[in-house]
């Protein structure tokens, strides 16, 4: 052996660089698991839960109307009272909401 520090130097490069190229496909091999990982989340999100739309906040009231009704003319006029009984039901024109869902 003539050099015996460079060939020393070169095999230490070639182990480096064999264990570097392993450490990558490592690091590529956990990426790709990684990324399916994510992809199974969402398949499982969008499999239980579509879209979703929010009302917001509803003021419901209820009410009841009475009012007289005149039928008949002359001595055969009677007055009769009606009443109706109904829910008022308002939203909000404007609903401003944040929020945040993880499957876990």
């Amino acid at each position: 052996m003539r050099y015996p520090l460079l060939s020393k130097f070169l095999s230490l490069g070639l182990i480096l660089a064999l264990i570097s190229l392993v450490l990558m496909r490592i690091g590529f091999l956990v990426d790709e698991r990684r990324g399916r990982q994510q992809e199974a989340v969402r398949s499982v999100e969008h499999s239980h839960a579509g879209a979703q739309a929010l009302a917001g906040p509803w003021l419901q009231r209820h009410c009841s109307e009475e009012w007289e009704v005149i039928s008949g003319e002359g001595k055969e006029r009677k007055t009769t009272a009606d009443k109706r009984e109904f829910t008022l039901i308002a939203t909000a024109d404007t609903l401003a909401a944040e929020g945040d869902a993880r499957a876990d």
